[in-house]
């Protein structure tokens, strides 16, 4: 067969040729396309995030909440800019070099010995950072994401959802940070074992509604479903009756709206310096008539823990607290004060 087309080109005219040429070329680029592989589908599906790229060649490519960010190899200095970052690298035995530093929950004492401060959570000094010559940063969507691009010029930095994530967000973030550190495995035990110990939990739990309130002198900033502690609160076998609000997963209300939820429980976190704006507020006739005040079903717990305590660690703290102070149970309680 191809004997006699190309007999037949050959006594083509002149005329016919330069049509020829051009279907040469259709022909040559269809037949290289068709040397390529059929079905390119390799996308980044696992939990680190990571992927190949030709722009991080000798290293790995993350993805996180501000982009992509290549690390070349394991890091071996590394500043973390909030409290649940310091958690993984104690679950993973690591220590970094820096860390941000205001109100520290008191279980991650040990794992700051010798270790600098850069500054606050909110406002970390880039300066610092930068005397400290990291070589991975790992900074929040909430506070750090405007200094993003100044970080990421003193180190690679990777970006998680930390502050207004979910329980969900904080194990993932876990995840990636083993993945950089080659521990995978490490992480995937520890959050087995919390998932264990939360699935216990939940056996021993009285479900019902529970309010959650950073309690401020005239403020209130409620946790809803989709923030960390109220995720969690779920995840036990409660229901948080708050919803996220324009997208904020934790939001202040007005005394008005305690009244509209009327929740089973309440649960506070404050600290001892509110005391006596907390003893009004519990007198106020709007919130003493609400059935969780009624039924004595009204929890204090640290405002450090189970604020900042969003790590793997500080969750599992969490859960044992959580039983201690009648929570779980609904154990009426009378003890009103509040805890640092």
């Amino acid at each position: 067969m191809q004997i006699k087309i190309i007999i037949i080109l050959i006594h083509i005219g002149e005329t016919m040729k330069k049509f020829l040429l051009p279907l040469g070329l259709v022909a040559l680029i269809l037949s290289l396309t068709s040397c390529g592989p059929a079905n390119d589908t390799s996308k980044a599906s696992d939990t680190s995030n990571k992927t190949a790229n030709t722009s991080c060649p000798e290293g790995r490519l993350y993805k996180h909440e501000s982009g992509e960010t290549c690390v070349a190899d394991v890091p071996k200095k590394v500043v973390v800019l909030e409290y649940s970052f310091l958690d993984h690298l104690s679950v993973l035995d690591e220590k970094p070099v820096g860390y941000a530093k205001d109100s520290m929950p008191a279980y991650l004492d040990g794992t700051v010995e010798n270790v600098t401060v850069v500054g606050s959570r909110k406002a970390p000094s880039i300066e610092k950072i930068a005397e400290l010559q990291p070589d991975l940063i790992i900074a929040d969507k909430k506070r750090h994401s405007g200094i993003y691009e100044q970080l990421s010029a003193i180190a690679p930095t990777i970006v998680h959802n930390s502050l207004r994530g979910d329980f969900d967000d904080q194990m993932d973030s876990l995840k990636q940070v083993a993945n950089i550190y080659k521990k995978d495995e490490v992480a995937d035990k520890a959050i087995s074992n919390l998932q264990e110990k939360i699935a216990t939990t939940k056996q021993d739990t009285k479900a019902n509604s529970v309010l959650i309130d950073v309690f401020r002198p005239g403020r209130h900033s409620v946790h809803s479903e989709d923030s960390v502690m109220g995720s969690l609160i779920g995840k036990m076998g409660k229901t948080n009756p708050v919803k996220a609000l324009d997208g904020q997963t934790q939001f202040d209300i007005d005394i008005e709206r305690f009244a509209k939820i009327n929740p089973d429980a309440l649960l506070f976190m404050c600290t001892p310096k509110s005391q006596e704006s907390m003893d009004k507020f519990l007198k106020n006739p709007i919130i003493s008539s609400l059935k969780a005040v009624k039924n004595n079903n009204v929890y204090f717990v640290s405002k450090n823990l189970w604020s900042k305590g969003r790590g793997v660690q500080g969750v599992s703290l969490i859960l044992d607290n959580a039983d201690e102070v009648g929570l779980l149970k609904n154990t009426p309680s009378d003890k009103r004060v509040c805890i640092e």
